[in-house]
């Protein structure tokens, strides 16, 4: 009788847990190529962040400008709507810190959206354009403050015109 019940757990616990690896949402594959002014943006990453999955999917592009999406370290994306960023960090001459090269329309300020579909194909490729933003040049044109850790972090009040 024991030796009934320790196995009907036994399988139940088997079941379980063969039935909570596959669980999330389903994926398909998702690629594109990213240029920057015509020419292959290298490193950079690209996040496809969805409104009803607890995080986004993301890809770095390689040499050719090319990127692939992985989901929870499985290669493709949810399906569904996304909003898009594109990030590359580096140093601009004669700063001492990375900062960001991509204009702020592709990124924090982003308006890229796709639909991402089972019958795709779910190709998305993007032309970017060099060209700062207006909230770039503010913020490249403004000093930038030296934090030796002890101090918390602000960000620049805003002029008048932006409230």
């Amino acid at each position: 009788m024991i030796q009934n019940y320790l196995r009907l757990c036994f399988l139940l616990g088997i079941i379980i847990l063969i039935c909570g690896c596959g669980s999330g949402p389903k994926l398909v594959k998702v690629t594109g190529t990213i240029t920057l002014d015509g020419k292959p943006l290298e490193n950079a990453s690209v996040h496809f962040t969805f409104s009803d999955q607890p995080r986004p999917a993301a890809g770095r592009t390689d040499a050719s400008g090319k990127y692939v999406l992985s989901y929870s370290n499985r290669p493709g994306a949810p399906l569904g709507s996304c909003r898009v960023t594109i990030r590359k960090q580096g140093r601009v001459a004669g700063e001492d810190r990375n900062q960001e090269l991509i204009p702020s329309r592709y990124n924090s300020n982003t308006q890229l959206q796709f639909e991402i579909t089972k019958k795709g194909p779910n190709e998305f490729s993007l032309d970017l354009d060099s060209t700062p933003d207006e909230a770039d040049s503010k913020n490249l044109s403004q000093p930038s403050a030296v934090n030796d850790g002890n101090e918390p972090l602000s960000a620049p009040e805003d002029d008048e015109e932006n409230q």
